[in-house]
């Protein structure tokens, strides 16, 4: 089996998200995704709590097969992506595990903790989002570990809903409803100013 790991803030998580993990599902890319979103130690400004964004996460997952929102990353320290796909890893065995990440992510890979360890180890999807071009000739060396896909999915912003969530009309169309239910009754994000990268 073909798991994919995806990871990000989800701060808040939205429709682009649901649709990407959908593409990946329904193209036999990979056969299951684990959705982990980061732990309350990231460090970043206007982070909704872990339980608010993991809440979030099963509504918006509730009905989707093959899809498991993970609580792994929610420790009293930082949880690097390293760590995670060894722990998945060490649970599915026998299965192959690939890391999920979008274009904006995979162009600062070389600041991630153990990039090397990560690419010579893993195999890592790349969502390349319609229009966003890339340049990975230092990497060269690790093109079997890097796998480009492109999804023709509108663009979608976690800040764009932040910024703007004192303005329903303007976001209700990429958030879910029950998951802007949840925003709402739980006054979150007033105010906020996180710049958290989307992985889309």
């Amino acid at each position: 089996m073909r798991i994919g790991i995806y990871g990000g803030c989800f701060n808040p998580p939205h429709l682009g998200h649901l649709g990407l993990i959908e593409k990946l599902l329904s193209s036999k890319i990979v056969d299951k995704v684990i959705v982990v979103p980061t732990g309350d130690n990231y460090d970043k400004k206007g982070l909704a709590s872990f339980k608010d964004r993991y809440t979030m996460l099963q509504i918006m997952f509730k009905n989707v097969q093959n899809v498991i929102v993970s609580n792994y990353e929610n420790k009293k320290r930082l949880v690097y992506s390293y760590e995670t796909l060894d722990y998945y890893q060490n649970i599915y065995k026998d299965d192959e595990i690939f890391f999920v990440c979008g274009v904006d992510n995979i162009m600062t890979i070389q600041s991630w903790q153990n990039y090397e360890y990560i690419l010579n180890k893993y195999k890592v999807i790349v969502v390349n989002r319609l229009g966003v071009g890339y340049n990975l000739n230092i990497l060269d060396r690790y093109n079997d570990s890097i796998h480009f896909v492109d999804f023709h999915l509108p663009l979608m912003s976690s800040t764009f809903i932040r910024e703007n969530i004192a303005n329903i009309d303007k976001i209700n169309y990429i958030l879910p409803h029950n998951v802007l239910q949840y925003i709402v009754s739980n006054n979150l994000y007033n105010g906020s100013d996180n710049k958290c990268l989307v992985m889309l």
